[in-house]
This record gives structure tokens, sequence and C-alpha cells, in this order.
């Protein structure tokens, strides 16, 4: 049996070494957004629970609140990974301010 050529592959520089906070960054704001569809999901599967045993429960405000939440960190996250530079910064702000707002307005006040 004859064995087969191997050809090396020639791989091009990125020009430069990559900056190590970046990745931390959208890994934080991923937690994040992760972090926000988990608590949906328990806030549904609650108020789920309460209309089954005819309780209030959670209600449709916080329920729709984080949903709309969940949406918008999602799509800023999305655009976190996927762009460079100050739009994915922007981005990666923009998943800590929506992170906040939902903080702000369905658990601290």
């Amino acid at each position: 049996m004859a064995e087969p050529d191997t050809v090396e592959l020639s791989v091009g520089t990125s020009g430069g070494a990559p900056d190590a906070r970046v990745p931390v960054w959208r890994g934080i704001t991923g937690s994040l957004t992760a972090g926000w569809v988990v608590v949906l999901v328990v806030l549904a599967g609650a108020q789920g629970l309460a209309w089954s045993g005819e309780s209030e429960g959670p209600g449709a405000y916080p329920l729709v609140g984080h949903g709309v939440g969940v949406v918008l960190a999602g799509y800023a996250q999305r655009q976190a990974d996927r762009t460079r530079g100050a739009r994915a910064g922007a981005a990666g702000a923009g998943v800590a301010v929506v992170s906040l707002l939902l903080l702000w307005l369905f658990w601290w006040s």
C-alpha cells in the first residue's frame, strides 16, 4: 500500500496579538444573557404552576418584561459576537444596560 503524500498548508498571520480582554467581555455579557433566559424560563414555569393551582403567580407584567429584556439582550449579544471594535463594545454595553434595567424594574424597585 502506498502512503499518501502530505502537503503542508500555509497559514496567514492575523497581523497582531489578540486582545485578551475581548473574549472575557463577550463571555461576561453572554453569561448575563444566558442567565436572563434561565430567569425567564423559571418565571414562565412559576406562572404555569400558579395557573394550574389557581394562584396568582408572578403575573403577566414581569413575564412579558423579562421576555422583552431577553430578546433585547439576545440581539445585543449576537451583535457583540459577530462584530468587532466599537460596535461590539457598544453591543456588550447594551447587554449590561438591559441587565441593569431588568434588575431595577423587576427585582430592586
